[in-house]
């Protein structure tokens, strides 16, 4: 999760330094389905809220 914030970070930092007044908008990541996310310790809602969380840090 760590490396898919600082890819985050990277990205939005290029934006603004090539387009400082840019509004920078972010899609959530969704959830996968109970079932799926019941079965896997990466690809599970509990984990999707927290990208999303550390996500929306970014943009303030």
């Amino acid at each position: 999760m760590e490396q898919i914030v600082e890819k985050y970070r990277e990205t939005v930092k290029k934006i603004q330094d090539m387009q400082p007044e840019a509004k920078v908008v972010f899609g959530a990541y969704l959830y996968v389905t109970a079932e799926n996310s019941a079965k896997s310790t990466i690809y599970n809602n509990r984990r999707m809220d927290a990208l999303n969380l550390e996500i929306q840090k970014i943009g303030g």
